[in-house]
């Protein structure tokens, strides 16, 4: 039937149908690339016009900067914004199609060129450095008359630019409708001629509808079947796919931090050594927080975990995408990182290593509190293939570098080098030793430095300093076997030991000599979080018949931070008891004036480091004075540490110090010896002396 249909008028419909698309298309491509075109030109000038606004702003703040502050950075900076300018200007010139926006920005760059020539006047006269030109040149009448003059130049140009555009949108749209009026006519005459043609194909079409219809209806079927069926397939499979990565993720994964775990740094580590090379290096930094333990016994688990998360995200900053960083249990991370092969020592220390240890001296926030934490990173650098083969002396080497990062005053980095395994003996040996003194107690003695009222000269108490004396060694001083007890819980013993050999000697005294002095001992932040650390205190006065007055207990700033409820206890109950009280190393710590407020301290003990340098400069000598003036009116006497020299404890004296300490008057002396010390400075004619010295 369709063939029979007259083919002149089927022919015609198509030809004027196409015909009509054809130029539709066409017409509507042409206007749309010359409305893109003025589009993109107007945008084109208002982006400039911005840029020129800006460069504006920037080399008359670079200008004035430069005259009043001299630095010839501002100058520098000015002579850059000043060729992007002109660029500006010169690409404005070349887009404006428009003879008032041609105009309108010649304009303004005739009074930039103005502009110009007076700031380069001032910016010669910088060069010479006569600021004072610069600014007169820069704050007179004819600059801000000409800032004026571009400043409207300028603005008639935005005018300009935004009606333009204006303009051009409306003719478009003009056009548009036009071209819309059109081929709505072409498309109705179009529309009627293949109406009829559609009214003799309809007819045919309806017979075909029955067989259509039923094939259709089982193909639709059979699609629904299909689409159903893959569905659950893919449905089944991301199931599949999640539980297989959920198991992947935590075999691989920390589930406290989120970092890859023990197994998959280590199965890293592996891959890393079989492709190094020695023009292919890598390097393995062990990272260990110092004094975590601490915080997790003083603040709770709890507080500990999220310490441990936010460790976690300064150290991947700081290691950077490229590299990566696991957590392999407790407070223990490994970083892992290609380096180059030449220069690879400097470039750690100057770039990842120091951005590790930058990241930490900022505090924490903890359960929304912030704590200014002494954690710390000791980091430990093995190179890879240099430092071994396997993943065992890799591991085995950083760790040897990581405590010795530790033994030179933690929060550092160290290479590994094979002398630290001679060292790592030397402290194995050493906690033997130890160990062994602590079962005997035979090997450990008090030495007492005195504490001299800096008022009366007279001795009003001393500071018990352990000393370790060992067979084959000699003299051990604290500073060498004190942080290993405290890393390895021995200073519990130890600090027992204190407490009732100072408690012993105490007694000795008074008995023997009539001495009453106060002895101060230090006690660590173990100590204090020991529940039945006060009825020690309490049994040792008991056990040698010593008044609560005798013995002094200095606790030390670092020992405070973050206190648990039983640490608080036991500086409650031994101030109730009438035990004298005393922050010890002040101003080393991190919160020194909130301790002052929230405990019962007697005594604050002025740190070493700043009676060094009272005499160095006026103000050194403020600050301690400072210090003195605020603790007395806290009603806190102050012991100064470390007086070395008659000037430091007379500028002490004149400051209103209560108490001096320090080899100026006498080194720690054991038992005997102070006896005789103060059987001398108890003769009138030694105090006399004294007096005519102060």
């Amino acid at each position: 039937m369709i063939a029979r249909f007259p083919k002149k008028i089927t022919l015609l419909a198509a030809f004027i149908t196409v015909s009509t698309i054809a130029v539709v298309l066409l017409m509507f491509y042409n206007y749309y690339q010359n409305a893109i075109a003025n589009e993109e030109r107007s945008s084109a000038l208002q982006a400039l016009s911005a840029e020129i606004t800006l460069y504006d702003e920037q080399r008359t703040s670079s200008a004035l900067l430069a005259a009043y502050s001299g630095d010839r950075q501002w100058v520098r900076r000015y002579n850059a914004v000043k060729v992007d300018l002109t660029r500006a200007f010169d690409n404005t010139l070349a887009l404006s199609s428009s003879k008032a926006v041609h105009d309108a920005a010649k304009s303004t760059e005739d009074a930039n060129a103005i502009l110009v020539e007076m700031e380069t006047k001032a910016i010669n006269a910088i060069e010479s450095g006569d600021n004072k030109t610069a600014i007169a040149v820069l704050n007179a009448h004819q600059y801000v008359f000409q800032k004026n003059r571009y400043g409207s130049g300028m603005a008639s140009m935005l005018k300009l630019i935004t009606k333009q555009r204006q303009q051009e949108y409306e003719a478009i749209h003009s056009r548009f409708r036009n071209l819309v009026l059109g081929v709505v006519a072409s498309l109705c005459l179009g529309a009627f001629l293949w109406l009829i043609v559609y009214r003799v194909i309809d007819m045919w079409r309806l017979r075909l509808n029955s067989e259509v219809l039923k094939r259709e209806k089982a193909e639709t079927r059979i699609r629904e079947m299909n689409a159903e069926l893959e569905l659950r397939v893919k449905e089944r499979t991301e199931e599949l796919q999640q539980t297989q990565d959920k198991l992947t993720h935590q075999a691989n994964y920390d589930e406290l931090t989120g970092l890859p775990n023990r197994r998959y740094i280590l199965n890293h580590l592996s891959k890393v050594i079989s492709d190094a090379s020695e023009k292919h290096q890598f390097f393995v930094m062990l990272i260990d927080l110092d004094y975590f333990k601490q915080v997790n016994d003083t603040l709770g688990h709890a507080a500990g975990d999220e310490l441990l998360q936010q460790a976690a995200q300064r150290l991947k900053q700081a290691v950077g995408s490229d590299n990566i960083v696991a957590r392999l249990g407790g407070d223990e991370f490994l970083a892992v990182s290609e380096i180059a092969a030449e220069g690879f020592c400097e470039q750690i220390k100057t770039n990842i290593a120091n951005q590790i240890l930058q990241q930490f001296k900022t505090p924490f926030i903890l359960g929304g509190r912030t704590y200014n934490l002494p954690i710390s990173p000791s980091i430990g650098i093995a190179v890879v293939p240099n430092d071994g083969s396997s993943v065992e002396q890799i591991m085995q080497n950083a760790d040897t570098a990581m405590y010795a990062a530790k033994d030179h005053g933690r929060n550092t980095a160290c290479f590994y080098v094979p002398e630290m395994k001679m060292q790592n003996k030397d402290n194995a040996m050493l906690e033997s030793k130890l160990r062994s003194a602590i079962s005997t107690k035979d090997q450990f003695q008090l030495y007492y430095q005195p504490q001299i009222d800096l008022a009366s000269n007279q001795v009003v108490g001393v500071e018990a300093l352990l000393r370790w004396i060992q067979p084959e060694d000699g003299l051990i001083l604290p500073d060498q076997f004190i942080p290993l007890a405290e890393d390895t819980g021995l200073i519990l013993e130890i600090g027992h030991w204190v407490l009732f050999e100072a408690a012993r000697q105490t007694r000795e005294w008074q008995d023997n000599h009539n001495f009453n002095l106060n002895v101060s001992i230090n006690v660590a932040s173990q100590q204090l979080t020991q529940k039945n650390f006060f009825n020690t205190v309490e049994q040792a006065f008991q056990e040698h018949g010593i008044s609560s007055d005798c013995i002094g207990i200095e606790i030390t700033e670092s020992s405070l931070i973050g206190c648990d409820s039983i640490s608080n206890q036991n500086i409650s109950s031994l101030s109730e008891y009438g035990v004298k009280l005393s922050l010890d190393d002040f101003g080393t710590g991190y919160s020194a004036l909130s301790y002052l407020k929230q405990y019962p301290f007697d005594y604050l003990k002025i740190d070493r480091s700043f009676i060094a340098t009272i005499l160095e400069g006026n103000s050194n000598a403020a600050l301690v004075e400072g210090i003195i003036n605020m603790s007395h009116n806290i009603n806190l006497k102050v012991v100064g540490e470390g007086t070395e020299t008659l000037q430091q404890c007379e500028l002490l004296r004149q400051f209103g110090c209560d108490i001096a300490q320090g080899y100026y008057y006498s080194n720690p002396l054991p038992s005997h010896e102070l006896v005789k010390f103060m059987q001398i400075w108890e003769k009138p004619e030694v105090q006399d002396l004294l007096r005519k010295a102060s």
